[in-house]
């Protein structure tokens, strides 16, 4: 069997996203949302998304955008924002972040989740920031606290003879090695992961040829959906838009049924 795991990044970064995310899960092949937890809520996206029991919930663990919840002082620069994703990673890689102060604030990440109504199948991070070296350790403690069973495990396989780019190739040898600290954690991943090279997700054409030679197991597809916003907002885009009619497009569906792929959460992986 081949089945896919459609999951957005960033409900909750702003309302364009959330409200395209929405969209998505209701007009398109999306099943899957992770929520950013430290930013304030916004009502009446939160109390939509709660709405639609097809839409699975994980927490998108975030170290790189706005403010954390707690008070660490190596999460954090002079103006108390968590670091950009360039710093971020330096400092994972590095080592120079308290881990105890991670995991306060992926609790409390958590927690805002639950407290909000919200049921988590998964996570996974913000910038992938969760399988950086420690950090990753981290993940397990909190998930095990929570009996939270899947992560996401961000290795991104070449296709067609493609040259990996750089963060591909980062990611990809970080999440090689946070492998085993989730499998000696007893959690799930999937056997496949997309969606930061490949395929292109503003493409139509793109999407059907990923879906057409989906392989068989489990996969999960990373988009990123989401309306224009105002126009000093770097996160929502036209791209975003793009993004969301690709995966609303009829011929992205009608590819799913030809092939037979079957479309699900994290929570069918943990069930197998």
């Amino acid at each position: 069997m081949k089945h896919l795991i459609v999951n957005a990044d960033d409900f909750n970064t702003d309302k364009e996203r959330s409200l395209g995310i929405l969209a998505c899960a209701k007009e398109g092949i999306l099943t899957s949302t992770t929520v950013l937890a430290n930013l304030p809520w916004e009502k009446e996206t939160l109390s939509e998304l709660l709405s639609l029991p097809q839409l699975a919930c994980g927490c998108h663990l975030n170290l790189t955008k706005g403010k954390p919840i707690t008070s660490g002082a190596t999460l954090v620069d002079e103006d108390g924002n968590f670091y950009a994703k360039e710093l971020a990673w330096d400092r994972a890689l590095c080592g120079e972040y308290d881990l105890q102060e991670v995991k306060a604030e992926f609790i409390a990440q958590i927690e805002n989740c639950l407290t909000a109504g919200l049921k988590l199948h998964h996570v996974d991070g913000n910038n992938h920031i969760h399988v950086f070296p420690g950090i990753c350790n981290v993940v397990t403690e909190v998930l095990r606290k929570y009996s939270i069973k899947a992560v996401r495990l961000p290795c991104e396989r070449s296709i067609d003879g493609r040259q990996e780019s750089t963060k591909q190739e980062l990611i990809n040898c970080l999440a090689a090695e946070a492998l085993t600290v989730f499998r000696q954690a007893d959690l799930a991943f999937t056997d496949f992961f997309f969606g930061m090279v490949y395929p292109s997700m503003d493409d139509v054409a793109s999407l059907v040829h990923f879906i057409e030679n989906l392989p068989h197991g489990f996969t999960e597809l990373m988009c990123h959906p989401g309306f224009v916003g105002p126009k000093d907002n770097p996160f929502s885009t036209v791209k975003r838009e793009n993004e969301l009619r690709t995966l609303c497009h009829p011929k992205v569906g009608q590819a799913i049924k030809d092939k037979g792929v079957e479309l699900v959460t994290y929570e069918a992986l943990v069930k197998e």
